[in-house]
């Protein structure tokens, strides 16, 4: 954010509430947001989702973000329903993630399912130009995933 919103004319972030960021010590928490304030900036949604044919049908949650170093674990599971048809859902589901992260740190990504053949990663948020994160995820065979604003 620019500053408007939280009063600082530097800036900052609105982090959600969510497991391990009470242990943030750049963030406080605002009641009537049931969010966090951050001074920093470096923090961004990453998204990434399943490209096979069968990304409607095969889920492969949960899936575990963790860093040792900032004292991070968090379990996400895929977004809700993509169909509705009057009143029920047809259970139609993208195998589709999204989590907030810190930037400048690496990350162990792993899940007890099958990962999809192909993946698709981004982020959304402020980023800086000299940003990073690293994301290492378990496959049959050695990858490791590095994701740099273009």
């Amino acid at each position: 954010a620019d500053g408007s919103l939280l009063g600082t004319p530097t800036g900052g972030s609105v982090r959600p509430r969510a497991p391990g960021t009470e242990r943030l010590d750049d963030c406080t928490f605002n009641g009537s947001w049931n969010a966090l304030k951050c001074s920093s900036k470096n923090y961004v949604q990453l998204v990434f989702e399943s490209l096979d044919s069968d990304s409607y049908e095969r889920i492969f949650s949960p899936v575990f973000i963790s860093n040792e170093e900032l004292d991070f674990v968090t379990k996400v599971n895929h977004h809700r329903d993509h169909d509705w048809r009057g009143f029920y859902s047809p259970m139609r589901r993208l195998s589709r993630y999204g989590v907030v992260i810190e930037t400048g740190y690496s990350y162990d990504i792993h899940t007890p399912g099958t990962w999809p053949t192909g993946l698709r990663y981004r982020w959304n948020g402020t980023i800086e130009e000299d940003d990073f994160a690293v994301f290492y995820q378990g496959f049959d065979t050695a990858l490791k995933i590095g994701i740099k604003k273009n």
